[in-house]
């Protein structure tokens, strides 16, 4: 969220948390144009040009998840992160 406040210059942005017994995953899309260069938050060389993404796919590593950030093909900006649960125990 504080990257669609501080680069998307989003009109919207939508967050959704999908939480199953196996797994919890979180998508967030905006609507905005992006880097001025490249319409993403990358600088215009296609480089990320800070530590928001690069950290952000750093963290759900280390907990086992998948991530994927980037431009979606009808505009704005898709971030996505799927977290493996561990196993729950019945009573």
């Amino acid at each position: 969220m504080t990257n669609v406040v501080r680069h998307a210059n989003a009109r919207h942005c939508r967050v959704t948390v999908d939480w199953r017994p196996r797994d919890l995953s979180v998508e967030i899309v905006d609507d905005g144009p992006g880097h001025p260069d490249t319409g993403s938050p990358r600088g215009a060389a296609g480089t990320e040009t800070g530590y928001g993404i690069r950290g952000m796919r750093e963290r759900v590593a280390l907990l086992d998840g998948d991530f994927t950030a980037g431009p979606r093909p009808e505009g704005g900006y898709q971030v996505a992160a799927r977290f493996p649960l561990p196993p729950t125990e019945a009573p």
